[in-house]
């Protein structure tokens, strides 16, 4: 990848990672029990049948779109539609937990880590086995050229848990 390419790669990383950072504070809200939809149509003072009418659809159809929210398996063209008809908007987003930037370094010190043990294993095998100390440093510098390259694998090794 061309330093121009590289260069870009980064800026929108950077961009996204600041609209992002705007919304971090979200990830705390916990939508209600029964959902957003039940509970503004009830903050309303409104029922499923008048719901279910600004919606073109049967009263139980509306129940089951509330329970279909609860569960989390309702489609985001559904949900939008509701939106609409409580007259709200859907606000949508993926929201990371840690920073983008560290997302990707730490799938690149995974990914590191994968060929260093890989190599170190064939080596070992040959009687010729780095120190732990080689290792880590060389870990670093595979890191450190996945990251500068932009390198897609790597996401290969597997993801640590969240």
């Amino acid at each position: 990848m061309s330093m121009k390419d590289s260069n870009l790669r980064s800026l929108q990383l950077r961009q996204l990672a600041a609209r992002l950072e705007s919304l971090a504070p979200l990830r705390s809200e916990k939508p209600p029990a029964d959902g957003w939809i039940r509970a503004i149509r009830r903050a309303l003072g409104m029922t499923t049948t008048q719901l279910a009418r600004r919606l073109s659809i049967s009263q139980s159809a509306a129940t089951l779109l509330e329970g279909r929210e609860a569960a989390m398996t309702v489609s985001l063209e559904t949900l939008k539609r509701a939106a609409d008809a409580l007259e709200c908007e859907l606000v949508y987003a993926l929201i990371p937990r840690v920073p983008l930037a560290e997302m990707r370094v730490r799938a690149a010190n995974a990914a590191a880590w994968a060929q260093v043990r890989q190599v170190d294993h064939s080596m070992g095998l040959e009687d010729q086995a780095v120190s732990a100390g080689e290792s880590q440093f060389i870990a670093a510098e595979v890191a450190q050229d996945l990251l500068r390259s932009w390198s897609n694998k790597i996401w290969d090794a597997p993801a640590a848990s969240a």
